[in-house]
């Protein structure tokens, strides 16, 4: 991964940190097995310190893929998340075409009041994995371009700290097989040559 890259992240968790954040923008680490072509991944809300979580009105969802090194996972499709069921919610692309490594997506309540609490799936994007090979890794970063952002119904903004996840592509069973084999080939190998030396 690139150095540049998680000392950024690194800058941005201590200075929300140092600001009072109340809510987690939040993507997992995945590992998926190579025969995968196209794979969902959330953007996770959750209150930070055990307090209820935030109520908010409209989101901008930003996304970056990969870390600078081609060929990278491009976003193919992107869904309001399921904190959205049931509200009255538009979705739509901030000048971005798809797909794309870099996205940028508001998520607007349609009904004047309405709010929906920062706890469970933001969003859902659709990644095109078919460019990439086993034991690629790429970061999946939700801070570029100013960050995800909560924005509250009279104005301002919900204070949030994110955690960047990744995506990385498994070696094949064959190669695991392999690795496997020869580790304990030469564990055996080292264990015959010890008692022969005794």
């Amino acid at each position: 991964m690139n150095k540049c890259f998680w000392g950024a992240v690194l800058v941005t968790l201590v200075c929300t940190a140092l600001a009072g954040a109340d809510t987690m923008i939040s993507i997992d680490s995945h590992f998926v097995d190579p025969s995968v072509d196209f794979y969902d991944v959330d953007v996770l809300l959750s209150p930070i310190g055990g307090g209820p979580p935030d109520v908010y009105k409209d989101a901008v969802f930003n996304l970056f893929t990969g870390d600078g090194n081609p060929p990278a996972p491009l976003v193919t499709e992107v869904v309001k998340g399921a904190i959205y069921l049931g509200k009255d919610a538009s979705i739509f692309p901030n000048g971005v075409t798809l797909p794309a490594r870099q996205v940028s997506y508001s998520i607007n309540l349609n009904i004047p009041g309405d709010t929906v609490e920062a706890d469970g799936s933001l969003a859902t994007f659709t990644l095109d994995l078919t460019p990439l090979a086993p034991g690629d890794s790429f970061a999946l970063d939700p801070t570029v371009w100013g960050g995800t952002m909560l924005f509250l119904s009279g104005g301002g903004v919900v204070p949030v700290q994110y955690l960047p996840g990744s995506i990385t592509i498994t070696p094949e069973p064959g190669t695991l097989v392999l690795s496997t084999m020869g580790l304990l080939f030469g564990l055996a190998w080292m264990g015959r040559r010890r008692k022969s030396k005794a």
